[in-house]
């Protein structure tokens, strides 16, 4: 039965899906839902017994909302995350991106808001990922 679940498991892990829902011609919504299974052997741990921990859990749930009108554009991206990272002040909902930008004819452009900007080769959402990382978040 224990083989079943983990084949199950990988199964779903393995069919991605990846679609944006287009409103209108000014306005797309996409976003994405990471889950993760956690197995934890106690007794390979030196823990007495031959008890184990299963866990199936919600990490993050991702909705962007994103608009272009003319050489405007913005986007809103709501993010909710329930202690993926281990730190106490990773609960709730949180707007991780918005801004707008405007982009003249000229090739310049102008953007303006909160935006995430990711240092070495650290990306910013899971998708697409075998592993995350909440590296530069800070654990007080």
């Amino acid at each position: 039965m224990k083989n079943k679940i983990i084949a199950t498991l990988v199964a779903l892990g393995l069919v991605g899906s990846a679609s944006a829902l287009d409103i209108n011609e000014n306005l797309t919504i996409n976003g994405f839902i990471d889950g993760s299974y956690k197995h934890v052997d106690n007794a390979s741990l030196g823990g007495g017994g031959s008890t184990t921990d299963q866990e199936l859990g919600l990490d993050e749930i991702e909705l962007n909302f994103l608009f272009n009108v003319g050489g405007a554009s913005g986007a809103i991206h709501i993010d909710d995350f329930d202690n993926a990272g281990g730190y106490p002040d990773d609960e709730g909902i949180d707007i991780e991106q918005a801004f707008i930008g405007y982009s003249m004819e000229n090739g310049v452009s102008f953007q303006l808001g909160k935006y995430g900007f990711n240092l070495g080769f650290e990306r910013e959402d899971p998708t697409g990922l075998y592993t995350f990382s909440r590296a530069y978040n800070s654990a007080a």
